[in-house]
């Protein structure tokens, strides 16, 4: 039983990091592409 909780918390452990690092990837991405289109912005905002 003790073996089966650790293994299920780290399951969950490994799912948590996961998640993390997704969304700092995501926030990274995000930033670095409100960064670059303010330095040159883009002229297809106002073609639509």
């Amino acid at each position: 039983m003790r073996d089966y909780v650790g293994e299920y918390l780290s399951t969950y452990q490994l799912l948590g990091l996961l998640l993390l690092l997704g969304a700092a990837f995501f926030t990274v991405a995000f930033t670095a592409n409100r960064l670059l289109s303010r330095r040159a912005p883009s002229v297809s905002k106002n073609s639509s």
